[in-house]
């Protein structure tokens, strides 16, 4: 090996270049035999044996080596973001077909219920403070009641088995109320206004308790509202299309 083959060969083993250029060739062929152990003598006494070659082609291999490891990373990397874009993208579409169902189980509910209303089996008020809300309250994914017609099986939900109940509900008969003119018959009219509260209270004690309304508070004030008001009326406290309907 010449001189620079040995400069050459010792800087790429991680030799100080300053330092070896002062060597003379005996001295940089011990310390390249010292460096490169058997690479080094073969180089020196065997011709076949290129150490400075085997040098050069391991730290090729080596980089070679780096450089696939890098793409792979890069790859990796790559398939990570393309992850993320589709979670992404799913978790729109997924938002975006939420909206669509709740807008399109509205405008089911409010049809129904102007359904009601036109059938006379509720008013606008109702519609809109207790049917309205209940009605979306419901689920109306899950198939969970199961009943028997024609012995055929059907399954419905919950929010379809409210509908059905309240479609089958008595019509409201709208009817002027004349006011008693005994006292006797007085307290009795304002018992049954009393009784018209509680009657609305008992249905629809879960949908007020939603709202802030205590049912019982409100039938114990229709109660002492009576008791010193023999005209005391159930509309005063629950409005009159509430007392028309379950009186």
């Amino acid at each position: 090996m010449s001189h620079e083959d040995l400069i050459a060969a010792l800087t790429q083993a991680g030799q100080d270049p300053a330092t070896i250029n002062g060597l003379s060739d005996d001295q940089l062929r011990n310390l390249y035999t010292q460096v490169l152990g058997g690479a080094g003598a073969s180089a020196m006494t065997d011709p076949k044996k290129p150490g400075l070659l085997t040098w050069f082609g391991r730290s090729l291999i080596g980089s070679t080596k780096r450089f696939k490891g890098q793409k792979s990373n890069m790859s990796d990397r790559q398939s990570l973001r393309s992850a993320q874009k589709l979670h992404v993208f799913a978790e729109q579409e997924y938002r975006r077909m939420k909206r669509q169902s709740a807008e399109r189980r509205k405008q089911d509910a409010k049809a129904f219920c102007d359904r009601l209303v036109a059938e006379g089996r509720a008013t606008p008020t109702l519609k809109q403070t207790v049917l309205m809300p209940l009605l979306l309250t419901l689920d109306d994914s899950a198939q969970v009641w199961q009943f028997s017609e024609g012995g055929v099986t059907k399954t419905m939900t919950a929010y379809e088995v409210k509908k059905a109940q309240l479609a089958k509900g008595p019509v409201i008969v709208r009817m002027g109320e004349r006011l008693p003119s005994d006292p006797a018959s007085r307290k009795a009219g304002a018992a049954a206004e009393v009784n018209k509260v509680e009657k609305f209270c008992e249905m629809y004690g879960d949908k007020l308790k939603v709202h802030g309304v205590d049912a019982k508070k409100t039938i114990d004030l229709a109660k002492k509202k009576a008791a010193t008001d023999s005209n005391f009326k159930a509309a005063s406290l629950i409005g009159e299309d509430a007392a028309r309907m379950v009186g």
